[in-house]
């Protein structure tokens, strides 16, 4: 249900609780017109998640959105294709409006770019990151390198340096790779895509634009937004 701010779309944002870089990177990608309304959640027990996850679109009914947008990267657990389409389902039901997931954007963003062999960035744990490799092969990318970040916990993660950010990109980059993705919504690395697409010289889709990006087309806006990348100016 849209209103005089979200005249356009009102979106529901699904964060982790500790995650202080989703939501503004998320309004500054944000065309007039459009709203975004946070609804978090609390990744303490991390067998409770999913669940914790499909609580928190419930709640966000209460502000009438017109679609939600469920950021946290599902790509990191140890789940079969047929789990995470099990609970993507599931989130679908719960929200009762259209849901746009971040584990859908990435994929959705390299096709778009038309990339096919890819490096992959994450701020996870080695496990983690094995775990994100696999889900982007079991949809038919080649992984040629990973580079697990390995903060100590969540809470880190938003602190991390440009510096530190430019050199994982680098690390996963190769003469025979075609995009460079970064997956863990709570690494600030949207704002820094233009200047990474630069240094890199091929696309560079971070999971909080691929997510927005998604988004947006799902709703029907096709506004291009500049300062984020060519999938976002150019998609």
């Amino acid at each position: 249900m849209t209103d005089r701010l979200g005249y356009r779309k009102i979106f529901g944002l699904i964060v982790p609780s500790p995650n202080t870089t989703m939501q503004p990177e998320f309004d500054a990608m944000r065309p007039d017109g459009v709203t975004n309304q946070t609804g978090r959640f609390d990744i303490t027990d991390p067998d409770r998640i999913p669940e914790a996850i499909l609580e928190t679109a419930e709640r966000l009914r209460s502000c009438r959105p017109d679609a939600l947008i469920h950021g946290y990267t599902m790509e990191q657990r140890p789940w079969t294709p047929e789990q995470h389409a099990d609970f993507n389902s599931q989130l679908r039901q719960r929200a009762g409006v259209p849901v746009t997931l971040a584990s859908e954007a990435g994929p959705a963003a390299l096709r778009a770019v038309g990339a096919k062999r890819i490096g992959l960035v994450t701020p996870f744990k080695p496990q983690g990151a094995e775990n994100a490799k696999l889900f982007f092969e079991d949809r038919d990318f080649t992984v040629a390198s990973v580079e697990a970040m390995n903060f100590e916990s969540a809470l880190h993660i938003p602190q991390a340096p440009e510096e530190v950010i430019f050199e994982a990109f680098r690390k996963v980059d190769g003469d025979d790779v075609d995009a460079l993705i970064q997956v863990g919504g709570a690494l600030s690395a949207s704002s820094l895509n233009e200047k990474l697409e630069a240094d890199r010289g091929k696309p560079v889709i971070t999971v909080n634009a691929a997510t927005y990006w998604q988004a947006l087309r799902d709703n029907g806006i096709d506004d291009k937004v500049q300062g984020f990348g060519r999938l976002l100016a150019e998609f």
